[in-house]
């Protein structure tokens, strides 16, 4: 079964996930988690096509990747067309790898319909915690 299915049978249980441990510094909590290479991003979708845009996330080739350990998506309260993507990849190679695959390229792009704007900055997932349902 796909991560993405597992997700949305899970309804309304709360799935839990922990990175590192109170007290652990965060170069050790970064070094223990095996991420090297990640980013978080910022997409404004076109006018109403919010919705849209998060489905298509979640269709993510990545999330059946074995070096991407992180994959989130949010979105913004007051700007219901803002999306927030943060990814945590085990090595910026294998990033890479992945992004030149025709697997990513196609779905890479299948945002241009959607997306309006798009900004990241360099970001390394180094612990926290998700509570998804």
């Amino acid at each position: 079964m796909k991560r993405r299915e597992v997700m949305m049978a899970m309804g309304s249980v709360a799935a839990m996930a922990t990175i590192g441990t109170i007290g652990v510094p965060a170069n050790a909590r970064q070094a223990a988690s095996g991420i090297a290479h990640g980013f978080h991003a910022r997409m404004k979708a076109r006018a109403g096509q919010g919705d849209a845009l998060v489905a298509l996330l979640f269709e993510a080739p990545a999330f059946e990747h074995a070096d991407c350990k992180v994959f989130l998506v949010g979105r913004s309260k007051g700007e219901p067309d803002v999306v927030f993507v943060t990814e945590g990849w085990v090595s910026e190679e294998a990033h890479a790898r992945f992004t030149a695959t025709e697997e990513a390229k196609a779905y890479t792009a299948r945002f241009g319909p959607l997306v309006e704007e798009w900004t990241s900055s360099d970001e390394i997932p180094v612990g926290g915690k998700a509570v998804l349902t």
